[in-house]
């Protein structure tokens, strides 16, 4: 049986069982063998833009003796797929630019599937605002790390709700802790308080982060979250250090600020209070 990487693996795992799942950008067809060895799914279409890797893929799936049950197509994006051909759209394996835009370019296609797994290789939240836009709700989604960087998969049901955390709940938490507790996290009540109540930050932090994994408190969003914090806090004291009083240097000091404060403020909800 094909092992598969571990984001190919947590793609594989959010796909529900007996769906035949449309793969595009399939690449060489690893997650359509496993799901298809493992009998998680019946049959699949694995689609590419490239003839290269779609005849790489052809060559695994005979070598399995998987011909039979997963259809090849040459295709950009969802443009040779058929509606109803499959209950299952998964793409993985490109930017979040393109990705977005392979989403958008036949929107009655996209929503047509009853599920979508969608996993990134950057800006996600490009997706998470293309799927906002399509009403499609997100309603579960994994972080995972990688030979050092960070993936997220999406899980996102055309006309469902997305997943949020409870902003509200997590005010309550917050305003039930004492003072030497909220001083050991780091942070001051009125500020926290103020920040947490703000409705573009609410909405600001669910499309970098992505909802369901600070609803979850998801473990690799957090190692992601002080990574990327951490870097973060070390351009800015580079940028002190240097003393440039230029109006770029002082307009990326102030970005930085905003973008550090928020983070801090994510890492105290994801750690205190969701």
């Amino acid at each position: 049986m094909i092992n598969l990487s571990k984001r190919l693996q947590t793609i594989a795992d959010l796909v529900t069982p007996g769906s035949r799942i449309c793969d595009v950008g399939c690449d060489h067809a690893y997650l359509d063998i496993r799901l298809l060895q493992q009998k998680t799914i019946p049959s699949a279409l694995a689609m590419d833009v490239a003839p290269g890797p779609l005849s790489i893929a052809e060559q695994n799936l005979m070598l399995t003796g998987l011909s039979e049950r997963c259809e090849t197509r040459l295709s950009d994006g969802l443009a040779a797929y058929k509606k109803g051909e499959a209950g299952t759209l998964v793409i993985a394996g490109m930017g979040g630019r393109l990705m977005a835009s392979i989403l958008s370019a036949y929107p009655d296609k996209t929503e047509s599937f009853r599920e979508l797994i969608l996993s990134p290789q950057s800006e996600p939240w490009l997706v998470r605002g293309c799927l906002s836009l399509s009403g499609i709700g997100i309603t579960d989604e994994k972080c995972v790390e990688e030979d050092g960087k960070f993936y997220c998969v999406i899980k996102a049901v055309p006309a469902a709700l997305c997943e949020r955390p409870d902003w509200d709940a997590i005010l309550q938490r917050t305003d039930k802790m004492s003072n030497e507790e909220l001083s050991q996290a780091g942070v001051e009540r009125s500020s926290i308080r103020r920040i947490l109540s703000s409705e573009p930050f609410r909405t600001g932090v669910e499309a970098e982060y992505g909802p369901c994994l600070i609803k979850n408190a998801d473990s690799g969003l957090k190692k992601q979250l002080f990574a990327t914090l951490k870097s973060r806090i070390s351009v800015y004291n580079n940028l002190c250090e240097k003393k440039d009083t230029g109006t770029a240097a002082a307009a990326r000091m102030q970005e930085l600020r905003g973008e550090i404060g928020r983070m801090q403020a994510l890492a105290f909800v994801l750690c205190y209070a969701v």
